[in-house]
């Protein structure tokens, strides 16, 4: 029976097939062709299912890209002098796992913020799962790897349903953690290094006494170029920050036939990952750079990323036209880490931080007691270079009794990205936004 209560990250194409032939065998082993058993296998057959692009519900990834777009557009707005990387789906994954625990308000507020009140927990669940096998599969030439972890006090119990939905739904790895030694957050952390190949060491460096669980989503993408840029090509290159500085950067420089489009006061271009062109890298460009001691850069940059943000990329990905380009992309490395507390407020989810929050789909709770919301946090990683894109993000949402709530807080044409810039990792068939971010300085 230990067999039956094993869960794992499912990143490899044959985890869910796998789950599927463990529960048939239990149950010709045990002789059970009905009850709770015969209602986990027909989860299995449900999560086994091939899945296409045609298959998972646009209208919710729809959803999840516009939920990305609004953080960034909020994060962007408090630094924008500094670098911004997100990743989208880690960030909404783990408040969908959220949602399912939640109830009444907190369940809305989140949908809401979500843009996902026309859909039900259940929905939700098959899109993400959906979606995530969809992406794991995509292209062999492809790394793109997910994880979900939940990590629940010794002392208190997660209800089943919450437990089997995020366990078929999402492969969540649920497990007692004792918040109380100091080896809890060595076991986090060593979770988090490994899902995301050590590019995030760490997201956590103390638990509240009384932390009653933490949820754990960790993307990792790999992706070599299409078409690698020869090391040879590369050149020290002056990028123009938005006070109008020069700083020295190393570019990748190649002329190439790739899709281009002129669009109103930018340019951008996309670039390939994989033999199959499954995802790809797109890049806006201004076209006006920084000048020193002009001021209102920051603001005209800003406003040329909520443009770009607020359009609908799939409509946008048809102006699209292949052009011979002469191009010039920095390198880059950039590790950033946000508290996105202020920004979920700001976007109607308070209510999951406050003492009214109602977190009784999650938790086996005594009469009176309840839980809330006390951080979420989110880490990125970033570095391109003339072979590809490595990428990973981990989003950690803790969760408190409420009495540790915290108070409220024709030719070739040129294309020389030695100015900010906006980019985003794009999943061509499902149009789900992976990473997304601004490039105010690559060094």
């Amino acid at each position: 029976m230990a067999l039956l209560a094993s869960s794992r990250a499912c990143t490899p194409k044959d985890t869910s097939m796998k789950r599927l032939v463990i529960w048939l065998a239990a149950a010709l082993s045990l002789g059970v062709c009905s009850g709770p058993l015969i209602e986990r296998i027909e989860h299995a057959v449900k999560y086994s299912r091939t899945v296409s692009a045609a298959s998972i519900d646009s209208r919710i990834t729809v959803a999840n890209n516009k939920f990305g777009f609004s953080v960034f557009d909020n994060l962007l707005q408090d630094k924008p002098e500094e670098n911004c990387i997100i990743s989208p789906v880690s960030i909404d994954l783990a408040l969908s796992v959220l949602a399912q625990g939640a109830a009444g308000k907190t369940q809305k507020a989140i949908l809401d913020a979500l843009n996902l009140t026309n859909f039900d927990a259940a929905q939700i669940a098959e899109h993400d799962s959906d979606l995530l096998r969809f992406l794991a599969q995509t292209d062999p030439n492809i790394t793109f790897e997910v994880a979900n972890s939940i990590l629940v006090s010794r002392d208190h119990k997660l209800k089943d349903d919450f437990a089997n939905s995020n366990r078929w739904a999402y492969d969540a790895e649920i497990r007692d953690e004792d918040f109380h030694s100091p080896g809890a957050i060595q076991n986090v952390n060593r979770w988090v290094a490994e899902k995301t190949h050590g590019k995030i060491p760490t997201i956590v460096n103390e638990f509240p006494a009384n932390t009653l669980a933490l949820l754990l989503n960790a993307v990792y993408f790999k992706g070599n170029w299409n078409t690698e840029f020869d090391e040879k090509k590369s050149r020290p290159w002056n990028f123009i920050t938005l006070d109008g500085q020069k700083k020295q950067t190393t570019m990748m420089s190649d002329c190439r036939i790739i899709p281009y489009m002129k669009g109103d006061g930018f340019s951008a271009v996309k670039l390939s990952y994989g033999k199959e062109n499954k995802s790809e890298l797109w890049v806006f460009l201004p076209d006006q750079k920084p000048q020193l001691g002009k001021k209102g850069s920051s603001e005209d940059f800003i406003g040329l990323a909520k443009k770009i943000i607020r359009k609908d990329w799939t409509l946008l990905d048809s102006s699209f036209k292949d052009t011979l380009v002469e191009l010039l992309l920095p390198k880059f490395k950039c590790e950033i880490k946000h508290d996105l507390k202020r920004c979920l407020r700001q976007m109607g989810m308070g209510n999951i931080f406050e003492e009214d929050a109602d977190f009784s789909n999650m938790f086996e709770l005594k009469s009176g007691q309840n839980a809330c919301v006390s951080e979420v946090k989110h880490k990125t990683f970033i570095e391109m270079n003339e072979k590809g894109t490595e990428a990973a993000a981990v989003t950690a949402v803790k969760m408190v009794p409420i009495e540790y709530v915290e108070p409220r807080e024709s030719r070739s044409t040129p294309f020389t990205a030695d100015h900010p810039f906006v980019f985003g990792v794009r999943n061509r068939e499902t149009g789900a936004i992976l990473f997304m971010g601004a490039i105010a300085d690559p060094q």
